[in-house]
């Protein structure tokens, strides 16, 4: 139900206030589309907070990963050694390439 349908609806009960019958009939419509609205918000509801429980479970599973991840990087050095190239096993006696 839109804004303007149920402002219609509303505008048509208080048109009918003396019609019990096309009261009644208006007030049902009312209450089916206001039922259905906080039906749907309810779900809606429930959803998300599954959805931020997951996102909590989520970000601390992260947390825990980048802590196990630093800690072996942290314990773990890797230093470069510099060595010097030896190319005269690139040549041959006439420093012809081999």
């Amino acid at each position: 139900m839109t804004l303007e349908e149920f402002k219609a609806l509303t505008n048509e009960i208080i048109e009918n206030a003396g019609n019990q019958g096309e009261l009644s009939i208006r007030l049902e419509k009312l209450t089916e589309n206001v039922t259905n609205i906080i039906t749907t918000q309810q779900t809606q509801a429930a959803e998300l907070d599954k959805i931020k429980a997951e996102k909590e479970t989520l970000g601390k599973a992260n947390t825990q990963l980048w802590l196990k991840l630093g800690y072996k990087a942290e314990n773990t050095k890797h230093e470069l050694k510099e060595e010097e190239a030896d190319f005269s096993k690139l040549f041959n006696d006439k420093g012809e390439l081999i």
